[in-house]
């Protein structure tokens, strides 16, 4: 089972494809008769609704929110060498501790987005 901080990453990533797939699929679909790319928008929005069921209300709640105040890209962000990527701050001792267990959906003390800890974070 995947945890919640691994899904809110994977959801931010699949926005972010929406988001790519809107930009370009209203013009290409009106000059050619195929409906291939508003048929993958509708896949796409399925497996979104289903990756955001998966996670506790709460957190959906708060990504959401997060996603309208802070842009689509930037609710979730890896935090490297212990600096936020999103505010690019320090995260405290006790919450980079935290955070390495990777089992938990937790935010930066600084500007309130989910955080990470990747493997990439430690070199």
């Amino acid at each position: 089972m995947k945890t919640d901080i691994l899904n809110l990453v994977e959801l931010q990533k699949l926005d972010r494809e929406i988001s790519s797939v809107l930009k370009n699929a209203f013009e290409v679909e009106k000059k050619s008769k195929e409906k291939t790319l508003l048929r993958k928008l509708n896949g796409m929005r399925k497996t979104r609704l289903d990756l955001v069921q998966t996670l506790d209300t709460l957190i959906a709640k708060r990504y959401e929110k997060l996603r309208g105040h802070k842009g689509e890209s930037t609710a979730v962000v890896p935090v490297i060498k212990g600096i936020c990527q999103g505010c690019f701050i320090g995260v405290s001792t006790a919450t980079y501790a935290e955070i390495q267990r990777k089992d938990v959906a937790a935010t930066c003390d600084h500007c309130g987005r989910f955080i990470y800890y990747s493997e990439f974070s430690a070199s």
